[in-house]
């Protein structure tokens, strides 16, 4: 008897129909995004509030289960040898770890850089990701 209470209390104890929390990624504070020495806004989806038509969002994603999003731009330069990028949060104990990456294209003579930046904040479980593919054109 004992034997077949314990299957019971085990499936009665599994919480997988528990609702997934949605991430809140206003604790990071993010306000703007620096590109070249242009300022932009960022909204409460952490979108960049530009209207810039050399800046377009090619890519977007969330996992919830993770707490995690990211949001992808290309940006169109031309002549230029080097790109930044800045972030700005209101919460000076955010982190933000800078990557790069650089490839040139194989069908012509561009290259693209790909600077990332994820935000991560100590005590909270969300964490952002942007990533800013530089397309140059010469």
């Amino acid at each position: 008897m004992f034997v077949l209470l314990i299957p019971i209390l085990l499936f009665a104890c599994n919480d997988d129909g528990a609702e997934l929390k949605e991430p809140y990624f206003s604790v990071l504070g993010i306000t703007s995004v620096s590109i070249n020495d242009s300022v932009y806004n960022v909204g409460n989806d952490l979108h960049l509030q530009n209207t810039d038509p050399t800046i377009t969002i090619s890519a977007a994603g969330l996992q919830q289960a993770q707490m995690s999003g990211s949001l992808t731009y290309a940006i169109i330069t031309q002549g230029q040898d080097s790109q930044s990028v800045e972030i700005t949060s209101c919460y000076s104990e955010v982190s933000i770890v800078k990557t790069i990456d650089s490839a040139r294209i194989e069908t012509s003579n561009n290259e693209v850089t790909v600077l990332g930046c994820e935000i991560t904040r100590p005590g909270y479980n969300e964490d952002f990701t942007y990533r800013f593919g530089f397309v140059n054109f010469e």
